[in-house]
């Protein structure tokens, strides 16, 4: 299991789990000359300019030699015990986790934020009453995870708001069209997209918005869609295969379409909600 954690010290720090183990973190950090630039003579990017913020020291460990479907406790510095459960081995019979996309974050308090998304906290409390329920092996956020758009100092409001989650199962995420820049430099995923970029349309920023509907894994775009007789965006996944695959859709898509041939083990459809957990 990889734990990462922010810290003011760029001293590493001791993690210690299960019975007596521990193990000493590597430490990184980034500067405003690792942030984005090719959009400026555009739109500026934040994450360079006034979005700056000093991310700290982020400290990444490895704990190994844990077993499946087991609970322990974790102890960093200064941060107290928590308990932590592993997800269940390759072949097991039943997985149980959440998937969802689009969340963002809203304060907690009264504090002001530039851009907030309401719905964030709902989310949060339902989901972590699942994981509390023990219901949840672990967590996939499928991408558009913050909504920081260049304001570094909101992931930090973001990893607080998730920490009740994060803290107790694993909490894997993708990128989003909003966690990085539409140009194919981008070094940390930490830029700004913005559909100004719409206003100086051409073929190639025309081809990169097509490419937010793309299949893509290990940065390379697998299925891009194609216009079936009626218009319809359509698929063909058959040039890359997995044990199981989870189709999840958004507000605006429907799975009435499916033809009957499709086996799905579970399918809902919400008819588009403000969000679905």
């Amino acid at each position: 299991m990889r734990l990462r954690w922010v810290s003011g010290d760029k001293e590493p720090q001791q993690v210690g789990y299960g019975d007596g183990k521990s193990e000493t973190s590597q430490v990184i950090t980034f500067s405003a000359d690792d942030m984005c630039s090719e959009l400026r003579c555009i739109v500026p990017s934040p994450a360079k300019d006034f979005g700056w913020h000093d991310p700290g020291y982020i400290h990444i460990a490895v704990n190994s030699g844990l077993q499946p479907s087991t609970s322990f406790n974790d102890a960093v510095g200064w941060s107290g015990e928590t308990e932590f459960r592993t997800p269940p081995a390759g072949g097991s019979d039943e997985l149980k986790f959440l998937v969802f996309g689009d969340m963002g974050k809203a304060p907690l308090d009264d504090s002001a934020e530039h851009y907030i998304q309401p719905g964030s906290i709902s989310v949060i409390k339902a989901m972590t009453e699942e994981v509390e329920s023990g219901n949840v092996d672990f967590i996939f956020h499928i991408g558009d995870i913050s909504y920081a758009t260049g304001f570094l100092v909101e992931w930090d409001f973001f990893l607080h708001l998730i920490t009740p989650l994060a803290s107790q199962v694993t909490y894997m995420t993708a990128i989003g069209n909003h966690d990085r820049v539409v140009v194919p430099r981008s070094r940390l995923g930490r830029g700004m997209w913005s559909p100004l970029l719409d206003l100086f349309s051409n073929a190639k920023t025309r081809e990169r918005q097509a490419m937010r509907t793309c299949s893509v894994y290990n940065s390379e775009c697998l299925a891009m869609p194609t216009k079936d007789g009626n218009g319809i965006d359509t698929y063909d996944n058959s040039n890359y295969t997995a044990p199981e695959q989870a189709i999840v859709g958004m507000a605006g898509f429907s799975l009435d379409k499916f033809s009957d041939d499709d086996e799905l083990s579970l399918e809902a459809d919400t008819k588009h909600p403000p969000f679905q957990v």
